[in-house]
């Protein structure tokens, strides 16, 4: 178990089994409050203000102010002042969503021109904008996420886009919108998830 703690010299991560501390952090600048954690693979990976610290065999710091920090196919994803990251990689767009893997492609909301937050899909060398009429809010509570062929995802409403024939339809216009990022769960190859519908409230769709 990995956590946010203070031993009286400031705030850093830790872990335990559930029988040993180890204090696994010992940054400049304590972890602060909306600092991100996540794992890929075997290694932890931790966005502060100072920038990226990558936790493996050894602890590699990346410096700079980056945000959207995400990962997709063992891959870190994240904005940087010059553009969009994929693996070292520097892209001209800003990652809005978390990002999906799927057939050759990571998949996420960006923003790469005047059109704003939009579906994009990228390899290791190039980006490629998918639709052009999305809401500025898109994949904010849903991020665009696979169930076969299609990527489903918020934008005021509930969306899918087919990675095959790349149309984009509206699964249900009654959907006005979707709840919160973390109050939706894939089960039995189905999206479930909170959905707002007028003169019902939130409802389980």
């Amino acid at each position: 178990t990995l956590f946010r703690s203070n031993d009286g010299t400031g705030v850093q991560i830790w872990s335990t089994d559930g029988d040993t501390l180890w204090k696994e952090s010992n940054l400049t600048t304590e972890v602060q409050q909306g600092d991100r954690m996540m794992v890929i693979e075997s290694e932890l990976i931790l966005q502060h203000v100072d920038g990226i610290t990558i936790f493996g065999e050894s602890e590699t710091q990346i410096s700079g102010t980056f945000s959207n920090l995400t990962s997709a196919n063992g891959v870190l994803i994240y904005n940087t002042f010059s553009g969009l990251n994929i693996n070292g990689t520097i892209l001209n767009a800003e990652i809005n969503s978390a990002a999906e893997y799927h057939d050759g492609y990571y998949w996420f909301i960006a923003t790469s021109d005047s059109d704003g937050p939009q579906l994009h899909r990228a390899n290791s060398i190039s980006i490629e904008k998918m639709t052009s009429s999305l809401s500025t809010l898109a994949g904010q509570n849903l991020k665009p996420t696979i169930i076969g062929n299609n990527l489903v995802f918020d934008s005021g409403g509930l969306f899918s886009y087919n990675t095959s024939t790349h149309i984009l339809t509206e699964m249900n216009t009654s959907i006005l919108s979707v709840g919160s990022d973390d109050s939706w769960i894939i089960y039995q190859d189905k999206i479930w998830f909170q959905c707002g519908i007028p003169q019902f409230g939130f409802e389980l769709c």
